[in-house]
């Protein structure tokens, strides 16, 4: 999956090299470098580390309370019978053991006598744990992930993107190809076709730290070529309402069905 653009010159064109489960990332325009873990060292770390009662908060470190929705969705595949909640940031952590199927004759879930609260517990449960959007008085009714991948990236002429735009469940919503375009205008373009989609105060996650801080106003870009872009992804985001937030690269669903079914 595609970095996010270079802190140095603002464009997004890398070559990479693997050490073990590290990857070396090295901008062809001006040469800066940076390193990180590789997404299966990530997946590795992540799955490591179960979510409890009482665990730090990903995002702000603040202990995670337990929580159970007073009502549920009957009209959907599957209910969440509890959560973890930070209320600190109010950042949710959905945990798959909480997952309950509402498939009639097909009883997936069973009632474990004495756990906090009557918490339904998941026959296949597991530790995997993220952040999702769910129906509370201060959480957004939806959440939206969006992704570019561009293949010879900063190559014009020969550039192939991208965009993917994904629900919470990994649902491709939108899947895009929009021809001779750099990663950064995909990255826009992303988060534009999201907006267009999602319902008022929802939220639009990206990878792209830079794509996100020109939709929501922080940036400004000397490109002259993506002014007219970054403008009119920045009127959409605050004409409809939504809120543009970035995550780390390998919870992005929109970027992982790229990995896994585009070549780039």
């Amino acid at each position: 999956m595609p970095m996010r653009a270079c802190e140095k010159c603002f464009e997004n064109n890398w070559k990479y090299k693997t050490i073990e489960d590290i990857i070396r990332a090295t901008c062809n325009l001006c040469g800066h470098e940076v390193e990180f873990a590789s997404r299966k060292k990530a997946g590795k770390a992540k799955q490591e580390t179960e979510l409890k009662e009482g665990s730090p908060c990903r995002k702000c470190g603040a202990k995670i309370i337990l929580k159970e929705p007073k009502k549920h969705k009957t009209n959907t595949a599957y209910y969440f019978s509890a959560y973890y909640f930070c209320p600190k940031c109010k950042t949710m952590y959905m945990a798959e053991k909480f997952k309950v199927w509402n498939e009639a004759g097909e009883e997936k879930t069973k009632t474990t006598k004495g756990n906090q609260g009557g918490i339904l517990d998941m026959i296949k449960a597991t530790s995997e744990a993220r952040p999702i959007a769910l129906e509370d008085d201060n959480a957004p009714k939806q959440t939206f992930y969006c992704d570019a991948g561009t293949q010879n990236n900063g190559q014009f002429g020969n550039q192939k993107t991208v965009v993917v735009v994904t629900d919470v469940t990994g649902k491709v919503l939108v899947e895009e190809h929009i021809g001779d375009k750099t990663n950064n205008e995909g990255e826009l373009i992303g988060i534009l076709k999201a907006t267009s989609l999602a319902p008022s105060h929802s939220v639009i996650l990206s990878d792209s730290q830079l794509a996100v801080n020109w939709a929501k106003g922080r940036y400004k870009t000397r490109i002259d070529r993506l002014k007219p872009l970054v403008t009119e992804v920045k009127n959409a985001v605050k004409e409809k309402g939504v809120e543009v937030k970035w995550i780390p690269r390998e919870e992005n669903q929109a970027g992982i069905y790229i990995e896994n079914t585009h070549s780039l």
